[in-house]
């Protein structure tokens, strides 16, 4: 999928229906690698919504889909952070999301159970944390990240 940032709401409300009232943009990006064979290849979504006040950033986060066994994570990051596991037919999907003020951030990956690791997940949330940092502190953000 082609990389996206917009401020229309609509977007953001046929996902979550009614908890993106507070949402004023959203920005999303997939990147895909390997075969397209469950074993070999893996997909990495980033989604980042700004959202008007905390409470408003409260609530998408809240709707944010988190089913699935729960992971442990490692690090402090954000004012709420959840991760999980569950099996998606024969694929294997790894979510976190995490609220930082007014931010919220919501990472997945899909792959196989080789490829769709804790660590992968874990570095992806990092990736789109330090960048939307960069971004707000004034600094133009990387461009490029490793995702091992």
């Amino acid at each position: 999928m082609k990389p996206m940032a917009t401020t229309d709401r609509f977007l953001c409300q046929g996902v979550f229906s009614h908890d993106c009232r507070g949402t004023v943009a959203l920005g999303t990006a997939d990147f895909a690698r390997g075969r397209r064979t469950p074993q070999e290849w893996v997909k990495l979504s980033f989604n980042l919504y700004s959202c008007r006040n905390e409470r408003a950033a409260h609530d998408l986060y809240t709707a944010m889909d988190s089913s699935g066994t729960k992971l442990a994570l490692r690090g402090s990051l954000g004012d709420e952070r959840v991760a999980t596991r569950r099996k998606v037919g024969p694929a294997t999907v790894l979510s976190t999301k995490l609220r930082v003020g007014t931010t919220v951030m919501w990472v997945y990956v899909t792959g196989s159970e080789q490829t769709a690791t804790s660590e992968r997940v874990e570095k992806a949330l990092q990736l789109l944390y330090n960048r939307t940092q960069q971004a707000q502190s004034g600094a133009k953000p990387v461009a490029s990240g490793s995702i091992a």
